[in-house]
């Protein structure tokens, strides 16, 4: 009879683990999907932004020949830059997310008008946007590989 109870201990004790296992597997999952969601919310304003500008930002385009919207625009996706940058040093992106996120930043930061703006008295009131971003967007998150695993982030 002893062993009987062993026995169903060690099997109570097997699902406990794999019930412990399976919480922290679901808490992991919703702290992704929470950013995710959050991410989506920035994607929109890029895209209202971008779909905003009179003129394909995948070509250079002089400063000079911007109309005034655009020119407001491509502030405002300067300043959406400098959120995402805050966002990423405060932990709300993940790893992925700020992989594109990054690329994409330096790739628009070295084309005309955004590379003429950060050059003009504008980039003052950036302030985690780098002076130079040719050689790519450092990762302003400090954060280590475990707390990052934990938070969703990896």
């Amino acid at each position: 009879m002893h062993a009987f109870w062993e026995g169903l201990t060690a099997i109570a004790s097997l699902v406990t683990a794999i019930a412990i296992l399976f919480a922290f597997s679901q808490l992991h999952t919703a702290r992704k999907q929470r950013h995710r969601d959050f991410e989506l919310v920035y994607v929109q304003r890029y895209w209202k932004i971008i779909d905003g500008l009179s003129f394909d930002v995948g070509n250079a385009v002089p400063m000079e020949s911007l109309v005034t919207d655009d020119l407001r625009l491509c502030i405002q996706y300067l300043r959406l830059c400098e959120d995402e940058l805050d966002l990423r040093q405060r932990g709300f992106l993940t790893d992925e997310t700020w992989e594109i996120w990054g690329n994409g930043i330096k790739c628009q930061l070295a084309r005309r008008p955004f590379s003429q703006l950060m050059e003009t008295a504008t980039a003052d009131a950036f302030d985690l946007l780098p002076d130079s971003y040719q050689e790519g967007i450092p990762d302003p998150l400090k954060m280590k590989i475990r707390a990052r695993r934990w938070s969703g982030l990896k």
